[in-house]
C-alpha cells in the first residue's frame, strides 16, 4: 500500500516499451468520463497491478477536496471476482476548472507530483499512497495518477483545525522526509527539483507583488483591519524573505497541510499518509514546520503547544542522524518562516478557482498566519532591515 515497497515503481512516464520505442497505449484521460473499464485495465495490467482478469465495471466518486486537480475514487468490479486485485483506487486527473488548470502547467505541478512518485516517493523516509501508474503529457498539461486506496481514512477538516496530537504525528512524518534528503549534495541530481526552484524564484519575486495587491483588493473588506496591515507590511518585503535564510537545504513537501493528510488511513493501520505532492521542492525544512502549525492549528492550541512541538520535531530530525543544526537555530528558522503561510497562500487564492469553501479556507488559514506572526514577532526577523 505505500512507498516504499515490494511492488515495481511504474514507468517514468507510463510507456509501454515496444522494443527501443516508446509508446502510449491509450490516451491519458481528459476527464471522469474517460475513466473506462477498457482504460484502467489497461494501465493496471500494463503496471503488474493485475494480471489476465480485467475491469468489468466501474463506479466512480469524487474524492477529496482539491482545486488544482480533481480526484475521483474508482470501485472496480473484475470479470474474475477470484483474481487478486484491489477493490478501488484513487485516480488524479487535471482540474476541469481552466483558472486552476492553467496555474497547475505553468507552475509545474502537475508534472512535478508525476516525477515525485515516479522518481522520489520511494527513497524519502515519509509515508505516502503507492503509485500503481503515472503519466503525463507536459506540453497539454494532461496527466494521470493512480493511487492505491488507503480509505477508510480518519476525516481531518482545515477548516476546523489539527488537533495537537495530529500536529505531533504530521511533524514527526515531516522530520523523515526531511531528513532523507538534508543538505545532500544529492540534490543536485534531482535536476528537476533544482531546475524549478532556479526558474520559478525569479518569476515568483516579480509577479507576487500584484499578486498580494489582487488579494488586498478582492478580501481587503473581510480582512480585520491587523490583518491587512501585517499583510500589507509583508508585501513590501518579499524580496528580503524570497531570498532565503543560509542553511541546510532538504526536500519539502511545500504546502504541508491538514487537508493533504490520510489520519488513520487504511483502517487504522497507518497513523498518517501524506498525499498531493504538485509543490514538492528543494527549500528550507522549516518552511512545512511553519506552515503546518500556523495554517493547520487553531492559534489558541497553537500558542500553547508550539513550542513543544518544534522541539518534537528537532529531536526527531537529530533522531534520524541529522547533524549541526542546533535548537536555537531551529527555533529563529521557525519564527522567519511563520510568514510562509502568507506567502503561499495569499497568492494560491488568486491562481486556482474561486468557491465558497476556497474563500472560506484561505481567509481562515491567512488569519491564523496572521496571529502566528505576530505572535513570534516574526516581523524583527524579516520585515525590518
Amino acid at each position: 500500500m505505500l512507498w516504499p515497497g515490494s511492488h515495481p515503481r511504474p514507468d517514468r512516464r507510463g510507456w509501454r516499451k515496444d522494443g527501443d520505442a516508446l509508446t502510449r497505449q491509450l490516451p491519458i484521460p481528459s476527464g471522469q468520463a474517460s475513466l473506462t473499464p477498457e482504460w484502467l485495465t489497461h494501465v493496471l495490467r500494463q503496471d503488474s497491478v493485475i494480471g489476465s482478469c480485467c475491469v468489468a465495471e466501474v463506479s466512480i466518486e469524487p474524492a477529496g477536496l482539491g482545486q488544482v486537480a480533481d480526484c475521483f475514487r474508482c470501485r472496480l468490479r473484475y470479470d474474475d471476482a477470484g483474481t487478486p486485485a484491489p477493490a478501488s483506487v484513487i485516480v488524479k486527473l487535471p482540474a476541469q476548472d481552466p483558472t486552476s488548470r492553467e496555474s497547475g502547467v505553468a507552475q509545474a505541478l502537475y508534472s512535478r507530483e508525476v516525477r515525485f512518485y515516479t522518481e522520489l516517493a520511494g527513497e524519502v523516509g515519509i509515508t505516502t499512497p503507492r503509485c500503481l501508474h503515472a503519466d503525463i503529457d507536459v506540453g497539454s498539461g494532461l496527466f494521470a495518477l493512480v493511487l492505491d486506496d488507503l480509505a477508510p481514512a480518519r476525516e481531518t477538516d482545515q477548516l476546523s483545525g489539527l488537533s495537537p496530537d495530529d500536529a505531533c504525528t504530521a511533524l514527526l512524518e515531516a522530520a523523515a522526509l526531511h531528513a532523507a534528503r538534508w543538505g545532500d549534495p544529492r540534490q543536485r541530481g534531482l535536476g528537476w527539483l533544482q531546475d524549478l526552484r532556479e526558474q520559478f524564484s525569479p518569476v515568483y519575486a516579480q509577479i507576487l507583488p500584484s499578486l498580494f495587491d489582487a488579494f488586498t483588493a478582492r478580501y481587503g473588506d473581510q480582512l480585520e483591519p491587523d490583518e491587512l496591515g501585517i499583510i500589507t507590511n509583508f508585501r513590501a518585503s518579499l524580496g528580503r524573505f524570497l531570498g532565503g535564510q543560509p542553511g541546510p537545504s532538504a526536500v519539502v513537501h511545500g504546502d504541508y497541510r491538514t487537508d493533504n493528510m490520510l489520519f488513520d488511513a487504511a483502517g487504522g493501520t497507518i497513523p498518517l499518509a501524506v498525499i498531493d505532492w504538485q509543490t514538492i521542492q528543494v527549500g528550507h525544512a522549516m518552511a512545512d514546520v511553519a506552515f503546518l502549525l500556523g495554517a493547520s492549528l487553531d492559534p489558541a492550541d497553537r500558542r500553547s503547544h508550539e513550542h513543544d512541538l518544534v522541539r518534537e520535531y528537532h529531536r526527531a530530525l537529530s533522531g534520524r542522524g541529522v547533524p549541526g543544526y542546533p535548537w536555537d537555530q531551529c527555533w529563529t528558522d521557525y519564527r522567519r518562516y511563520a510568514y510562509q503561510c502568507l506567502a503561499f497562500l495569499v497568492p494560491a487564492a488568486m491562481l486556482v478557482e474561486q468557491t465558497p469553501r476556497g474563500d472560506e479556507m484561505f481567509l481562515t488559514m491567512i488569519g491564523r498566519g496572521c496571529a502566528h506572526v505576530t505572535d513570534l514577532d516574526s516581523a524583527t526577523l524579516v520585515c525590518q532591515d
